[in-house]
């Protein structure tokens, strides 16, 4: 199975943010503050890569199971 349609919806994605700041120069500086307070899963698990992120659900799934049984 092909994962290229994911790398081309990024694209896109990314080419209309671009289009939107050219429209209005606030966009960009509003879209940062957004990102940066509620980013999303999609960005997480892309930064952290499956290894990363697999170790951020272990942990939580360790601090879960700590604080509801002790």
């Amino acid at each position: 199975m092909s994962h290229g349609g994911v790398g081309v919806k990024n694209q896109t994605k990314e080419k209309l943010r671009q289009e939107e700041w050219k429209k209005d120069p606030t966009a960009a500086m509003r879209d940062g503050f957004e990102r940066g307070n509620a980013g999303s899963l999609t960005e997480l698990v892309s930064g952290l890569g499956f290894k990363g992120f697999l170790a951020v659900i272990v942990v939580i799934t360790v601090v879960f199971l700590l604080t509801t049984f002790l």
